[in-house]
């Protein structure tokens, strides 16, 4: 199973705690019996067969962690469009598919503006413009998104639980990507 560093510098051992994203582990479904992954002294066990972590943004803050495969598999979405992607049209919904059933929980979606340095919108996870169906939430602007500009979605922690266990809360996703 490769595990990737987010940042060319990083380490990947524990003389490296406190680093914001450790590790991107890239396989759909990888057999990882036993991986232990160290972030901040906190041990995260995958198990067998556990789904990759994928589409982890730099500098995205994970504050809050679970010990198991369920948390690393479930709360962590893929995203579209893909961090980073270009040229995404202006008036494209933003979908996060986790691979579990999630429901909304407690906190704001924001889109940021970069290249202007302005907040484009904040709403709340209960506002209609997010949308929960089973693995999948849908985000949709109520405006289009400002052409050619850097934008970021930033998700709170705890903004979507596991639909079986409202203990288990989404991380905080910074999502950035590049308008057309």
């Amino acid at each position: 199973m490769p595990v990737i560093p987010v940042h060319s510098n990083d380490a990947l051992n524990n003389n490296n705690p406190g680093k914001q994203v450790l590790a991107s582990i890239v396989s759909a479904s990888a057999p990882a019996n036993g991986v232990k992954i160290d972030l901040d002294g906190q041990v995260l066990v995958i198990g067998a067969t556990a789904p990759g972590l994928t589409n982890l943004p730099p500098n995205t803050n994970v504050t809050h962690r679970r010990t198991g495969a369920a948390q690393a598999a479930t709360l962590i979405p893929t995203t579209t469009p893909l961090a980073n992607a270009q040229a995404v049209a202006v008036g494209a919904n933003i979908v996060m598919t986790f691979s579990a059933p999630v429901s909304k929980g407690v906190g704001n979606l924001e889109l940021f503006n970069v290249t202007t340095g302005t907040t484009i919108a904040t709403v709340a996870v209960g506002s209609a413009t997010v949308t929960v169906a089973s693995n999948v939430v849908t985000y949709d602007p109520a405006a289009n998104l400002p052409a050619r500009s850097v934008i970021e979605l930033r998700v709170d922690a705890g903004a979507f639980v596991l639909a079986s266990d409202a203990t288990v809360n989404s991380k905080r996703l910074v999502l950035r990507f590049t308008t057309a």
